[in-house]
């Protein structure tokens, strides 16, 4: 497990995004739009193809993790693996910890999972999406969805135990989006 945990990480800390926007020489992409190294701040900075590749590139990793997994260790892996690649995307060790928000490598690894499962995801951020108008705050539904759902959908051992888990990895760095999310739901913001 810790094998498959270690190889699923280092497989999550490769910034594709911090790549990209070297390899164009721009500088070091957590100084600029929001600080995130994920697709939507490498729109910002080089593009729209730019921002699909690295958003294919992360949701690769994601799926690649788990289908090392599995060949290694089996579908009991599976959610391990689905965490480590998660927290290699969002906390990446040579990047002093400071990676993406981890949707992306998440929605690949949710698609080896069960494709369903993505699809119901998907669903839930839409319905958020339309309730809100916002992307931020559609982000919400969906980690909200993913521990509910998992193991309602899957019949991974632990999913009760891991889903959680890899919610609050995602959550973590999505935080600073909260406020987006409760103007977006009507709450006004507090003057104290």
């Amino acid at each position: 497990m810790i094998y498959v945990a270690g190889l699923a990480y280092l497989l999550g800390s490769i910034s594709f995004s911090w790549l990209a926007v070297r390899l164009a020489g721009r500088g070091d992409l957590r100084r600029q739009g929001s600080g995130n190294l994920g697709a939507k701040n490498t729109l910002r900075s080089l593009g729209l193809p730019a921002a699909l590749a690295v958003f294919i590139g992360d949701f690769a990793k994601g799926w690649l993790a788990l289908f090392m997994a599995d060949k290694l260790g089996g579908s009991e892996l599976l959610l391990v693996a689905a965490f480590a690649v998660i927290l290699g995307h969002n906390f990446p060790f040579w990047l002093r910890f400071q990676g993406g928000k981890g949707l992306a490598a998440a929605a690949g690894a949710t698609l080896y999972l069960n494709p369903v499962l993505t699809l119901t995801l998907l669903f839930s951020g839409a319905l958020g999406l339309a309730i809100t108008r916002r992307t931020n705050p559609a982000a919400f539904f969906i980690i909200a969805s993913f521990p509910l759902l998992t193991p309602l959908l899957t019949d991974l051992p632990q999913s009760w135990l891991w889903s959680p888990l890899i919610a609050v990895v995602v959550l973590y760095r999505h935080l600073r989006d909260l406020p987006d999310l409760l103007a977006s739901l009507g709450f006004k913001k507090s003057r104290y």
